[in-house]
């Protein structure tokens, strides 16, 4: 199991009994004690959990805010190393589409850094957050039901603002991609927002850190590897396996 899915284990258990043995952490993700013991002490780091003798409490603050916390903090370095190869597939002046999660966050910020004039069209309140102070960016925000987990909004009312824009790219997440389902996601109003995004826009790109690569497809479908005209990732992926994506014609940006 990976890192972050034992973290989200970890989180989402506490959020749900409020402690935690080490033995029943450990059943949990299918690891030893000892791993346990680290990725507590790394969640307790990070100010996300508790640590007490043999185990874990959950925080009295906000824990919808934890795991968003939680979400910035996982794979960080790789989500602002592959936000840095927007730069290849964006043009000045454009319209972009850019879905929800912290990697677009990480995207807003490289926008921000790399060019003068963009209209940007975002369901995702860290991308306004972070292009508010861009004078000459358009900023569009996709209105809808906001969950304040995830920072954003979802729901028919998004999915149909986003559907009357003519955008000159995209771009999205989603939880794992692979050759044969490409990108899926566990949310279905993420998916479906995803879906939208992709209809309004020319050219659709994915960002996926390299672990992305790694999970099992998720149980929502948002788009086949064929609709994918680009991937930006970070330098951990293996080239082989970046190899099987471009042998399919998409362009693969690992920065």
């Amino acid at each position: 199991m990976l890192q972050e899915e034992r973290f989200f284990n970890i989180i989402e258990y506490l959020k749900a009994n409020g402690t935690a043995k080490l033995s029943q952490l450990a059943a949990l993700n299918g690891v030893s004690v000892d791993t346990v013991r680290r990725d507590l002490e790394t969640l307790d780091g990070y100010g996300l959990l508790e640590r007490v003798r043999g185990g874990a409490v959950r925080k009295e603050e906000n824990m919808d805010r934890q795991i968003s916390g939680m979400r910035t903090m996982v794979n960080g370095k790789e989500k602002a190393s592959l936000a840095e190869g927007v730069t290849q597939v964006v043009s000045e002046g454009e319209t972009i589409i850019l879905g929800s999660g912290t990697t677009a966050a990480e995207i807003a910020g490289a926008l921000a850094r790399s060019y003068k004039r963009l209209t940007v069209i975002t369901n995702d309140m860290g991308v306004v957050q972070a292009l508010s102070p861009k004078e000459h960016f358009t900023v569009i925000v996709a209105g809808g039901i906001l969950d304040p987990e995830e920072n954003a909004t979802f729901g028919d009312q998004c999915e149909e603002e986003i559907r009357q824009y003519n955008a000159d790219l995209c771009i999205i997440s989603g939880s794992s991609l692979s050759p044969e389902k490409g990108v899926t996601d566990f949310r279905l109003d993420q998916a479906e927002v995803f879906k939208a995004m992709l209809a309004s826009s020319a050219r659709r790109v994915v960002a996926a850190d390299h672990e992305k690569f790694l999970k099992s497809p998720a149980c929502m479908n948002v788009c086949p590897v064929e609709d994918i005209h680009v991937i930006l990732t970070d330098k951990g992926l293996p080239p082989e396996t970046g190899e099987l994506y471009e042998a399919r014609g998409i362009r693969v940006i690992a920065s």
